[in-house]
């Protein structure tokens, strides 16, 4: 298979919107030698697709980050459903939960796979359709650009940011690749740069703190099951709406699945989230917004997001 014209290597970020892509970026821009190393030849293109349910604050420093990029000469791509990446089963996290009458539940995976890695490299084939001009048909949704990128180049490269201290992420990923289609085994590397230089997220923390751009907090959804109490009760009281959004959700889960033997609830338990939260309120209730969001400016992330 031929392509018409020839161009510069690309490599990509994948974009979750957080501390650790963002630390990843913020190296690429400020960090000569970094850049260098991981991007001898190539042109860099940032991409994160939108989940419907990220947090304000990570919303706005998208934004900023897609002012920053305009201002430096990077591409970068927030892939929104408008733009037909997600497919139509997955077009929000909260489309997906009402349309199935369903929950994201403590242990899911289907969420990240479905509205971010997914959406993600089907955009990654369509953009390198475009910028290299491979003869394909069909390639809007399938894999043949990225297969015939590796073949003309070298296998592509996506960057994802997993920091020191979460070595078993890497790891699960490296395991999950082996399940992963044949053309995504031979055609796509998995890098993960914060282990190379050895940035654990309070390195990243602090790199972010002494660079002359913003710091973020971490990113994750808003009715991710993975919080932990505080960050529930810093949800409860930043954005009532959103919880109880989310216990409606829910309740409907549980009424409709109640002759089943095995009906949880969102963190894998018999216990609601309103259950959850008044064990939550007892222990965190008393604090202050000022320390709730320091506490979660400091942690919380999409677990499950390694590839």
């Amino acid at each position: 298979m031929k392509w018409k014209r020839e161009k510069r290597p690309v490599k990509f970020l994948s974009f979750g919107g957080g501390q650790d892509s963002t630390t990843i970026l913020y190296k690429f821009i400020l960090d000569e030698k970094f850049k260098s190393q991981l991007l001898p030849n190539h042109d860099l293109v940032v991409v994160m697709a939108d989940t419907g349910d990220e947090s304000p604050e990570t919303y706005r420093h998208v934004r900023y980050i897609k002012d920053l990029c305009f201002k430096k000469g990077i591409e970068f791509y927030f892939l929104d459903k408008s733009m037909g990446y997600h497919s139509d089963a997955w077009q929000s996290l909260d489309h997906q939960l009402e349309r199935n009458d369903t929950i994201i539940m403590l242990g899911t995976k289907s969420c990240t796979d479905n509205l971010k890695i997914k959406p993600i490299y089907r955009f990654i084939n369509d953009y390198l359709y475009k910028r290299y001009l491979f003869e394909l048909k069909n390639h809007k949704h399938g894999h043949k650009a990225i297969v015939e990128y590796s073949k003309v180049y070298e296998k592509l490269e996506v960057f994802v940011g997993i920091a020191r201290g979460e070595e078993k992420r890497a790891l699960k990923a490296t395991k999950l690749l082996k399940t992963r289609p044949k053309w995504f085994r031979e055609s796509v590397q998995i890098s993960y740069p914060l282990l190379q230089i050895g940035f654990s997220r309070s390195d990243c923390q602090e790199y972010m703190n002494n660079s002359p751009y913003e710091i973020c907090p971490p990113s994750a959804c808003q009715k991710c099951p993975y919080k932990n109490k505080a960050e529930l009760v810093y949800l409860y009281k930043t954005n009532p709406e959103i919880f109880n959004y989310w216990e409606k959700l829910e309740q409907k889960k549980l009424l409709k699945n109640s002759d089943k033997e095995k009906n949880h609830g969102v963190f894998g338990t018999k216990k609601t989230i309103r259950e959850v939260l008044e064990v939550a309120l007892e222990k965190y209730g008393d604090w202050p917004l000022e320390k709730l969001e320091e506490y979660n400016f400091s942690h919380g992330h999409c677990v499950k997001n390694a590839m």
